[in-house]
This record gives structure tokens, sequence and C-alpha cells, in this order.
């Protein structure tokens, strides 16, 4: 196995892996505020 198909295979895995991860902390943070995921770096919203 060719080290770019290795490295390919390895890329492939940790995105899933932090796509799976940022669902996870996108569904707890909804179960947190009770509405949708926070502005970022917004300042002053309308609450």
């Amino acid at each position: 196995m060719s080290l770019a198909v290795v490295v390919a295979c390895f890329h492939l895995e940790v995105m899933i892996r932090w796509r799976v991860e940022l669902d996870h902390l996108q569904e707890r943070r909804l179960e947190y505020d009770g509405k949708s995921y926070p502005e970022w770096g917004e300042a002053g919203g309308d609450g």
C-alpha cells in the first residue's frame, strides 16, 4: 500500500470522526441552549 493511499485513508477517517464530533457538539448545544448554535464572533445579538 502506497504512502499516498495510507494518508488519504487516514485523512478521510479523521474528517469523518471530526464531522461526527461536531454533530454531537451541536446536538448537545441545542439541548443546552434550547435554541440553535450561538453565533460565534457576533456581539450584541437580539438574544
